[in-house]
């Protein structure tokens, strides 16, 4: 284990001890994060190892996390999602997505995607859904993005993987029910040829190239 930098520079002194880490973040994170594993990344990670050490206490830690202090990734994607502000996760989500985020109505939390080839439902619940949503937010990153990096950093813990990909040019549509055949026939996206994995989190639906 290395220490950082604000350990020196404050002659060893220790606001948050490092042997007290793991306990630290079980008491302060809900299931299914898994404490152990996510101390570990604290630990290693240099720049948060070093902003754990300089905080007070584990809500000025979390404080400082969320204000983005570090570099966004699967450390800050997870002290979001299970920390004790996770009822504000998915405000996190919106501003990740930013200009890249866009609205498609849906039906029973569902929406389609498809083109002339094929066309299918995409679902905008995640694991921790709390209800359907009628309104989807989606957004697509794309790996020339100037921010593709940090979404890609902490996408998979910030939002559920659906375990299925998209390949090719495709068009997101609005679903309000009744016929696919209806539905398919004005898009509000297309989305250019690659290869895309999904994501979803209650009401929220990523596509990303890979």
């Amino acid at each position: 284990m290395r220490l950082g930098p604000f350990f020196y520079a404050n002659g060893g002194r220790l606001l948050m001890k490092i042997e007290d880490v793991i306990d630290v973040i079980s008491m302060n994170t809900v299931e299914p994060c898994n404490a152990i594993t996510l101390a570990r990344s604290i630990i290693n990670d240099d720049e948060y190892l070093d902003l754990y050490l300089k905080s007070d206490d584990y809500k000025d830690f979390e404080s400082k996390v969320l204000d983005k202090e570090c570099a966004l990734n699967e450390i800050y994607a997870q002290i979001s999602r299970y920390g004790k502000r996770a009822d504000s996760h998915w405000c996190r989500i919106m501003e990740l997505f930013g200009e890249h985020g866009f609205k498609v109505r849906s039906k029973a939390g569902q929406f389609l995607i498809g083109n002339d080839k094929f066309r299918t439902f995409v679902s905008n619940e995640g694991t921790s859904l709390d209800g359907i949503y009628d309104v989807s937010h989606v957004a697509v990153f794309n790996v020339n993005d100037n921010d593709y990096q940090v979404v890609n950093r902490c996408i998979d813990e910030m939002m559920d993987s659906i375990n299925s990909s998209v390949i090719g040019e495709f068009n997101i549509y609005d679903f309000v029910g009744g016929s696919i055949d209806a539905s398919c026939v004005e898009p509000c996206r297309t989305i250019k040829d690659g290869w895309y994995h999904i994501y979803s989190y209650d009401g929220f639906v990523a596509f990303v190239e890979i």
